[in-house]
């Protein structure tokens, strides 16, 4: 039985289904079946918990064909179910750029940074080839958010501004600023001829990140 529960995931969820995350997270895919069998309960009282978190988003079913039978249901955590396990791995990220600009020095650091431009531009760089000024914006505004920025945009007639409330890398560049400057180095990288300019920045204590871009004339 699973001795877990309670340690990991707060109390906002009850017993059975702190357990029934817990399993997931350990064994993967999971039917009714199987969560009874873990459990101790029936399958009635299994899918009553696992609608909820289903709901809430936590976890998804999916549908598995069988040689014989009907088809099964099995349930999988979701990136919202996985984050309710803390991780270090910001942590460690942190800890590895302190200590290579500790060992190397910090012009270590500016080469890595220019070396994640050069590929990352590269790989985004069709997206902004041969396309017109809208084009450009619609673009680099879906590039944003599919790199996790929630983003909001106005215009006038002169100019357009692109706010970031959500900046998924800035637990690392609030600690290193110069991660933050690459970021906004790729970015104009990518525009090429669209003068972009920052004039927000949550590391200077602003609630988001914001940039003006000049319409062309």
């Amino acid at each position: 039985m699973i001795n877990m529960a309670g340690k990991v995931i707060d109390s906002r969820f009850s017993k059975t289904m702190r357990e029934i995350l817990i399993l997931l997270k350990k064994h993967g895919d999971l039917s009714v079946d199987k969560f009874s069998q873990f459990l101790s309960i029936t399958s009635m009282g299994v899918r009553g918990h696992l609608l909820s978190l289903e709901k809430e988003g936590y976890i998804y079913s999916q549908t598995v064909r069988q040689s014989k039978g009907r088809p099964r249901y099995v349930y999988s955590l979701t990136e919202k179910g996985h984050s309710l396990f803390p991780n270090l791995y910001e942590y460690f990220l942190l800890e590895f750029i302190d200590i290579v600009e500790e060992i190397y020095g910090h012009e270590s650091l500016e080469k890595i940074c220019e070396k994640q431009v050069e590929r990352l531009n590269n790989d985004y760089k069709h997206l902004f080839e041969n396309r017109n000024f809208k084009e450009k914006i619609d673009n680099f505004v879906k590039l944003l958010e599919d790199l996790g920025h929630l983003i909001e945009k106005d215009e006038d007639n002169e100019k357009i501004v692109i706010r970031t409330y959500n900046c998924p890398i800035y637990s690392v560049s609030s600690q290193f600023s110069l991660v933050c400057e690459c970021a906004v180095k790729l970015y104009k990288t990518l525009l090429g001829d669209i003068k972009l300019e920052r004039i927000s920045h949550r590391s200077d204590g602003a609630h988001y990140c914001a940039y003006t871009i000049a319409k062309k004339k």
